[in-house]
């Protein structure tokens, strides 16, 4: 068989979803809940799983001791590999970035995964009257959360501060994402993961010029429940909740 691997916002849930719909979806989309044994075999085959990712296996919630229902998780944190539980509930609201595991029905035993492709070769979003100064074109960009880092600069650290104009400077030598990717991830907001709203995550691969002469670097802010983009002026202080995303060396 066959695993396939979508988060809530890919079967059409941008706001979220309970359970029960979101199995409702992937039948009708020709996927199949997987069998319990399922959680177990991915946990022990799946060694290489990616820091911090937490997958749901799809299935047939299983009744606990304590009457609760019950599907299997597989986790990998700091402290390890896990196979988990519960959470099975069918009225459970899920967010649209947590990802399940389905059954697509032949083939082999291998996970496969919506793949997501960013042209950062594209023209970026220009907001009205402002012009784009520099765009540092990178290609394509398979979008992956592992391919991501998030850099600051030590002066950025422990409760310290940089110019924005030295800290460009800084990361000349960088690879720092342009804004085809913060275009992309707000026209795909069930991809941006939930520890990024704490920061104003900025993309200094592009830099814009204000009808006011002022330079300007946009950024994903987390902004009244919803996901938007701001921007920073490099006249300014940057903090850490201000950091770069920069390609991640995998």
């Amino acid at each position: 068989m066959d695993l396939v691997a979508l988060t809530v916002g890919e079967l059409g849930f941008p706001e979220g979803a309970t359970y029960a719909k979101i199995c409702e979806r992937a039948r009708v989309r020709g996927l199949e809940l997987c069998t319990p044994e399922v959680g177990p075999r991915l946990r022990l085959q799946y060694l290489d799983q990616p820091m911090d990712e937490w997958i749901i296996i799809a299935m047939e919630p299983i009744a606990g001791s304590d009457g609760g229902l019950n599907v299997f998780s597989v986790d990998c944190y700091d402290d390890g590999l896990w196979l988990r539980t519960g959470y099975g509930n069918p009225d459970r609201l899920w967010y649209a970035n947590h990802r399940f595991v389905f059954v697509r029905p032949r083939g082999s035993a291998n996970i496969i995964e919506e793949k997501h492709i960013i042209d950062c070769d594209a023209d970026p979003f220009i907001p009205d009257g402002w012009t784009v100064v520099e765009h540092k074109k990178a290609g394509k960009l398979e979008w992956h959360l592992k391919k991501v880092a998030l850099y600051l600069s030590e002066r950025q650290k422990n409760c310290g501060r940089i110019q924005g104009h030295a800290l460009r400077q800084e990361i000349e030598g960088q690879p720092v994402m342009n804004a085809c990717v913060l275009d992309f991830l707000l026209a795909h907001k069930e991809l941006i993961p939930d520890e990024w709203e704490a920061n104003n995550v900025l993309f200094w691969g592009t830099i814009y010029r204000d009808p006011n002469g002022y330079l300007y670097v946009r950024g994903l802010a987390w902004c009244g429940g919803r996901w938007d983009w701001g921007c920073c002026c490099p006249d300014d202080d940057f903090r850490a909740s201000l950091p770069a995303a920069v390609s991640a060396s995998v």
